[in-house]
């Protein structure tokens, strides 16, 4: 093992080795302040394009393990990564931190631009005739969008540079230095353009986004949203809704390996949250996946008396759990891979299917599948004397509706970190019929299918003897629902598709056939999200690596907020362009220290979610009686900007020259100040149209398009 200083030492001696400039060896040393993994991860994050350079396959797939080689496409892949990298380690040398307000700034401007409309008539979905997935009201900053593609082609202008500086560190000639540069510039300057699309996209689905900017209220604050204001929006006192309150404990519970124990909580959670009463002493209402001396099960199922039934999944535990985290490539196996393949393209990978799930996550949802299958047809076989393997699907399906599915009045969903993945990737698939896998969960669960419906697109009329165009619409069952805590995104996608793949999951609109593509945002329309102040697990998404994490369109996303320095704690809701902008890729770790994996733990935050219980609930779980502060978003902000003032004004006063005001070197002078600036100016701006003036221009199909043209022209 390395020490604490070898990292430092090696990237000092790459210096003095190959004359690297001390601006690019800063980034590379510096950029464990954007990502996560300390001195050790910055070492590798700076050593892999090096690696790649060279030749050294082997070390640089070790170092990046989704890093792919051996054709022009890859080569191109890595190239980007790389220079993905590389704008990481500038960020880090610029050692911009997010403003303490900034970012509940910022949701408080989207939940007033997203209030809630008033109550219409019979409204039809999609609601607009004209735009059938999209809001039509334009935002108010025409000028943002030029500053984020301004600050975009900048920040790659950079990248590029410091690409072609890490080439020469590598002992590549001035050629192939220089080409790198240019072609690392080009890629990062088409994908910025990408991002600015996506967080600036007027596109995205009106109902989908006004759900993510709103808050559940007491039901004596209700208000029709015709009268609503920001100020009354943000001025609710926080509440959470009663079931995730309940899934939080169900969650946690997870972690216990022992069955008894867990049996003896389960009877105290249902009595707690009212679903108690006289257990069916006939049959069981308890499983759980095996257990071994080193590990607890990965799932149970509980049934309460009242017929609530509790699908949990276990998160990270264990060494072999977080050797699934990092399993980070595009699966090639489930539904939504073969959904969305775009087989009919020659050229591979950049015609490979556009969406798939985590491979991780995957892998463990077939694993929790799999035990599943063969724990309960193990019980069937026993009821029927039979061997297991003469257990056919007709004799399980008919002994699991009666055996469990009779008794099932509602469903719940849920599971923590590792756990909360592999539950939203099961909401996902469960479902479907032709599915190889969770036969089980559709077979006792039949009643809660999701309803399925091709529907003509409104608004457009029939050419002559062309086919009427529909789309698939999907609503899922109003007793199934699906609530997570902590989990990180689930999708994967590759680098040069991921920002317009992730606008298109969250507009609905055309990417592939249809001219309505709102299946993912049907799916999770009853699914949502919690998580606590700074912990680094939800925001692993669009981080720099060769498949890329996206966002699940979740109907709903709440941040934990609590202030540690006042004591106050409050409820934002996170709407899209916000998670894109402040929790995904490297700026999301912009504010983050050694302490935020603690925010990742249940038992932090426990005390935040229960004091939001029913008194009786709060009783019965023992909470603590001491007094705590919850306040609305709104206060929130103004007394976390009130408490800052007097150090605002300290800043403020620095004297014109030294290193903490605008006047040090850092902030003016040479390239860094400059890339300083032009970043702030496009960092929190507008846009009103929607994209590039060209619509619909995605930088993975212009890449296909480029490549099957070279092709063309070779043949």
């Amino acid at each position: 093992m390395a020490s604490s200083d070898g990292p430092v030492a090696e990237v000092e001696t790459l210096q003095r080795d190959s004359s690297v400039g001390k601006h690019l060896t800063k980034a590379a040393s510096t950029v464990s302040s954007a990502l996560p993994g300390g001195r050790q991860a910055a070492l590798a994050l700076a050593k892999a394009p090096v690696e790649h350079v060279k030749g050294n396959v082997n070390g640089a797939l070790e170092l990046v393990p989704t890093l792919q080689l051996g054709t022009t496409c890859s080569g191109l892949r890595s190239l980007l990564n790389g220079s993905q990298i590389a704008e990481a380690c500038l960020k880090a040398s610029l050692g911009r931190r997010f403003e303490s307000g900034e970012i509940e700034t910022e949701i408080l401007q989207e939940m007033e631009t997203n209030l809630p409309p008033a109550p219409r008539d019979a409204p039809e979905r999609p609601s607009d005739a004209e735009s059938p997935c999209g809001s039509k009201t334009p935002s108010s900053n025409s000028a943002g969008y030029a500053k984020k593609v301004a600050a975009g082609v900048a920040l790659a202008a950079g990248v590029g540079v410091a690409t072609g500086g890490i080439f020469v560190a590598a002992g590549a000639s001035a050629v192939m230095a220089a080409g790198a540069a240019s072609g690392a510039t080009g890629l990062m300057a088409a994908k910025k353009v990408e991002e600015a699309n996506l967080i600036h996209s007027t596109r995205h689905d009106s109902d989908f986004v006004r759900s993510r900017s709103t808050l559940s209220r007491h039901s004596d604050q209700e208000a029709s949203g015709a009268e609503m204001t920001l100020s009354q929006h943000g001025a609710h006192q926080p509440s959470l809704p009663e079931h995730v309150i309940r899934q939080y404990y169900f969650a946690r519970l997870a972690y216990t390996s022992d069955a008894d124990t867990k049996r003896h909580e389960l009877h105290k959670l249902f009595e707690a949250f009212g679903e108690g009463g006289t257990a069916n002493t006939e049959h069981p209402s308890f499983w759980q996946g095996p257990a071994t001396e080193d590990e607890a099960p990965k799932w149970y199922l509980a049934l309460s008396p009242k017929g609530s039934l509790h699908i949990v999944i276990r998160g990270t535990d264990n060494n072999q759990d977080w050797l699934h985290n990092f399993q980070g490539k595009m699966e090639s196996e489930s539904t939504v891979y073969h959904q969305y393949s775009r087989k009919e393209s020659p050229l591979q990978p950049l015609g490979s299917p556009d969406l798939s799930f985590h491979q991780g996550f995957w892998e463990r949802a077939k694993t929790v599948s799999a035990e599943m299958d063969s724990m309960f047809r193990s019980i069937c076989a026993s009821s029927k004397a039979k061997a297991v393997t003469d257990v056919s699907d007709e004799e399980l399906e008919m002994f699991l509706k009666e055996y469990i599915g009779s008794r099932v009045q509602s469903v719940q969903l849920t599971g923590h970190s590792l756990g909360g993945a592999v539950a939203l990737i099961i909401h996902r698939v469960w479902s479907n019929p032709n599915g190889k896998r969770f036969k089980v969960l559709r077979f006792m669960l039949q009643r809660f299918m999701p309803e399925v419906k091709d529907l003509h697109v409104p608004g457009l009329q029939q050419k002559f003897l062309a086919r009427q165009q529909h789309y698939r619409s999907v609503t899922p069952h109003r007793d199934f629902r699906t609530t997570v805590f902590s989990a990180p995104p689930i999708f994967a996608a590759k680098a040069d598709k991921a920002d317009s793949v992730q606008e298109w999951l969250w507009s609905g609109q055309q990417r592939f056939k249809l001219d309505i593509e709102r299946e993912e945002l049907d799916q999770f329309s009853n699914a949502e999200l919690v998580f606590f102040n700074d912990d680094p697990v939800p925001r692993l998404g669009f981080l720099p690596t060769g498949d890329q994490l996206l966002l699940a369109p979740l109907s709903s996303v709440l941040w934990l907020r609590e202030d540690a320095a006042t004591g106050m704690r409050s409820i934002f809701p996170v709407p899209p362009k916000i998670q894109r902008r402040f929790f995904s890729g490297a700026d999301a770790f912009r504010n983050i220290d050694e302490n935020c994996v603690t925010d990742h733990l249940m038992q932090t935050f426990e005390d935040f979610v229960l004091r939001l219980a029913p008194q009786e609930v709060q009783r019965r779980l023992g909470a603590s009686t001491e007094a705590v502060s919850y306040t609305s978003p709104l206060d929130f902000r103004r007394k976390l900007r009130a408490s800052l003032e007097p150090i605002t004004e300290a800043t403020d006063a620095t004297p014109e020259g030294t290193g903490a005001g605008d006047g040090s070197p850092d902030a003016q002078g040479g390239f860094f100040g400059k890339f300083r600036q032009i970043t702030a100016a496009g960092g929190d701006a507008r846009r009103s149209d929607g994209g590039s003036k060209k619509d619909g221009y995605q930088f993975g199909d212009f890449t296909r398009g480029l490549f099957a043209k070279a092709k063309d022209g070779h043949t």
